[in-house]
């Protein structure tokens, strides 16, 4: 992972999807604007309506895209993957009422339609299948991720495009990591249910009083237990926590979310 950081917006790109040339745009933007301001991109946590489509507009702008290409899903920390169409661009892009509802995933294979995830501190995930020309989101936290919402994209995109999952690259963007991310019983008792009892997902060590949870590992096992290929995974390896100052993060007390999206292009 790499990062535009004088540009308007500043953004940050995988090496993986960047590979992919003009036939795709992807980004992962960060929580401050060049001139410092901060960049949040949610509509219902920290700022006004017409400040935060403000930011959205000024980031649009500076991918070259519209904003009423965009789809904003409104997430629920749920395991349900929608299907987006082109009469969907710009669902919840400039208001919650009209973000496709219940959702934690989408895809598509339209070109000109970018698929958006929030995050600040949840694990947003992109794919992009280069043989079906398809690509999806999804925003994983705990909850997301016991539910293993990769491998429900990645059938998703089976059951929709045709996608071998062997063929799908997959990238893993900035989220708390388990450096930082402590978790209560709860967590625990759901890991074990998903992942089995005493699987490597949820650790105790001598820096924590509580044990801590690995999402991004975690997501990675979904994903290759569903055959996606390990070359295909990239994993940017960006705690959020531990990088607040450049990524919106809850466990810091921030009320901003940062965003990552991928849009096919024709």
């Amino acid at each position: 992972m790499w990062f535009t950081l004088n540009s308007q917006p500043q953004i940050a790109l995988f090496d993986n999807l960047s590979a992919q040339g003009s036939s795709l745009k992807h980004f992962v933007s960060t929580a401050f604007s060049p001139k410092g301001l901060l960049f949040n991109m949610s509509l219902n946590v920290g700022d006004s309506l017409d400040q935060v489509v403000a930011n959205r507009e000024s980031l649009a702008q500076g991918l070259g895209v519209e904003l009423n290409q965009m789809v904003f899903a409104n997430q629920v920390h749920g395991s349900e993957v929608a299907l987006i169409t082109a009469e969907q661009a710009g669902s919840g892009a400039r208001a919650l009422q009209s973000a496709i509802p219940n959702t934690d995933a989408m895809v598509t294979s339209t070109p000109g339609v970018m698929l958006v995830t929030l995050a600040a501190d949840c694990v947003p995930i992109l794919f992009f299948d280069p043989v079906k020309r398809a690509i999806g989101v999804a925003h994983a936290g705990w909850k997301g991720t016991v539910a293993k919402i990769p491998a429900q994209t990645i059938r998703a995109m089976q059951e929709h495009f045709g996608s071998v999952p062997s063929d799908i690259l997959v990238s893993i963007g900035p989220s708390i990591g388990a450096c930082c991310y402590e978790v209560g019983y709860d967590v625990v008792v759901a890991a074990d249910k998903a992942f089995g009892a005493g699987n490597p997902f949820v650790l105790m060590d001598m820096e924590h009083s509580k044990p801590v949870f690995d999402l991004w590992k975690a997501n990675l096992q979904s994903l290759t237990d569903v055959g996606v290929t390990l070359s295909n995974v990239e994993i940017a390896s960006i705690c959020t926590k531990c990088h607040a100052d450049f990524f919106f993060s809850a466990r810091n007390g921030h009320n901003g979310r940062f965003v990552a999206g991928i849009m096919l292009c024709e």
